[in-house]
């Protein structure tokens, strides 16, 4: 049992060697995606969760997905508001993670990207934030 013990860590450098090595590569396509994709535009869609009692306004879109980000308004939503009124209401958008188009990881690996700066507000440095429907 001793002889089996010796060769476990060896079996366990491989692995994290491996895994390490992958993680260079992935992490190296990344750099490569963004350089060719510096700006983009992509459509997240979701069901609002209220984010918290404490502030009424506020509402997270698609926790534990690829894409998880929270959106907040000037006055909390009512089921009679219109894609205008959103639009209108609309303060920020706070952005975790979002996954990545066109962007084609390892197998059983799942890539997201996350902002330097999560807080963004419409028109701010370009970015635009755009609602399309509300059901």
């Amino acid at each position: 049992s001793s002889s089996r013990a010796g060769i476990a860590p060896q079996h366990h450098a491989v692995r994290r060697d491996s895994a390490m090595a992958a993680a260079a590569e992935l992490e190296a396509a990344a750099a490569a995606w963004v350089k060719d994709h510096g700006c983009f535009e992509m459509t997240y869609t979701g069901e609002l969760q209220p984010a918290s009692a404490h502030c009424p306004s506020l509402y997270n879109c698609g926790i534990e997905t690829p894409s998880s980000f929270s959106i907040s308004f000037s006055e909390p939503i009512r089921a009679g508001d219109t894609v205008a009124d959103l639009q209108s209401k609309l303060k920020f958008v706070a952005v975790e993670r979002l996954q990545i188009p066109d962007f084609e990881g390892r197998e059983g690996w799942e890539v997201s990207a996350c902002p330097p700066c999560s807080h963004i507000n419409d028109g701010e440095k370009g970015q635009r934030i755009v609602i399309d429907s509300f059901e």
